[in-house]
């Protein structure tokens, strides 16, 4: 009767697995799915025929109300074909950015290319839908391959785990009780460690992507120009999600080495977060028409900020510290217990 009931509860065991494994797979497979469609977009629209036009008007305009609040009044005239068509897209499906100085970047670089003071006649490329020769931008998509794999990576990391408890769910159904223990050592160990490596990943992603680039710009941004700026205006913006974070947005221009500049960078680390009234507390320090002093990149003069240290984000440094913690302390203790399993069998 014992040995009855013990069977009995270890099949309504593998049958909850494998429905658990099952949704978590298929829920899982969204993230890929939608990654794979991202990566194939981008690519796709990377693969445009790249053809010669010429740059009729280049114009950044910013406007508080619209979202983003910067956009790129573009008109370029390009050839396909024998037929004369004209583009007025920048990047594919996007029409502005709420960063000044990434429109400013790209406006700038073509007239360094070209050496020119104004974007007005200048020659350059731009790519053509050749299914769509209507169809034209100056510049491929930005990052949607690299977000792409990176939603196919954390997705198939969950799928990995879900198609492993799947398989300890149909094998624990059909197992032998003699055979219990070797199968537990041979699989539990494994989705432990397909678990944990899914914490490693994101520790070293973050490490990576945001922690060592961070390092870099900062030790750059010490050496960055200190000048005298005006305030053009200053706003507490809210950024809706979850919860309501807030960023102080001012918008400011200066003269470098005789050239006038924008932008709207204030420090290292961009970003929102809780609590509105220092970021108001900013805005009502800096009010429009106000004298302000920036650090300009020399390089790169369409670069500034306001706030060169790190001030409380350079503890953001600590965060990826638990996921590699826990990741690679997890794979190890899965793999050392592993080997401790099959040992005593």
């Amino acid at each position: 009767m014992a040995r009855f009931q013990s069977n009995s509860g270890r099949r309504t065991g593998a049958v909850g697995l494998i429905l658990f494994g099952t949704v978590w797979t298929l829920f899982s497979s969204a993230f890929v799915c939608a990654g794979l469609m991202a990566t194939w977009r981008g690519v796709s629209q990377s693969a445009w025929d790249k053809v010669p036009c010429v740059i009729e008007r280049f114009e950044i305009r910013a406007d508080q109300k619209k979202n983003p609040v910067f956009e790129v009044d573009l008109k370029f005239s390009y050839e396909w074909q024998g037929k004369s068509y004209t583009g007025n897209q920048l990047r594919p499906g996007t029409k502005g950015d709420d960063e000044y100085q990434k429109l400013s970047e790209v406006r700038e670089k073509l007239l360094l290319e070209a050496q020119r003071d104004k974007p007005e006649g200048l020659t350059t490329e731009c790519l053509v839908d050749p299914q769509h020769p209507e169809s034209a931008s100056l510049l491929p998509p930005s990052g949607a391959g690299w977000l792409g794999l990176i939603l196919v990576a954390f997705g198939g990391g969950f799928m990995l785990l879900g198609i492993s408890i799947i398989r300890n769910g149909l094998k624990s159904r059909s197992q032998k009780a003699l055979s219990d223990q070797a199968s537990q050592a041979s699989q539990a160990p494994f989705s432990m460690v397909i678990f944990f490596g899914i914490f490693a990943v994101a520790g070293l992603g973050v490490t990576f992507g945001v922690v060592i680039p961070g390092a870099m710009r900062y030790f750059a941004a010490q050496s960055w120009v200190e000048t005298p700026a005006t305030v053009i205006w200053s706003r507490v913006k809210s950024h809706s999600g979850e919860s309501t974070t807030y960023s102080a947005d001012l918008f400011y221009r200066y003269q470098f080495e005789g050239r006038t500049y924008r932008s709207n960078g204030y420090n290292l680390m961009s970003g929102s977060s809780s609590g509105r009234d220092t970021k108001q507390e900013i805005v009502d320090a800096h009010p429009p028409k106000s004298a302000l002093t920036c650090y300009v990149n020399p390089r790169k003069p369409w670069q500034a900020i306001v706030k060169r240290d790190l001030g409380a984000s350079a503890l953001f440094a600590l965060f990826p510290l638990p996921f590699l913690g826990i990741g690679f302390g997890g794979m190890f203790w899965s793999l050392k217990k592993r080997r401790a399993e099959k040992a005593r069998l």
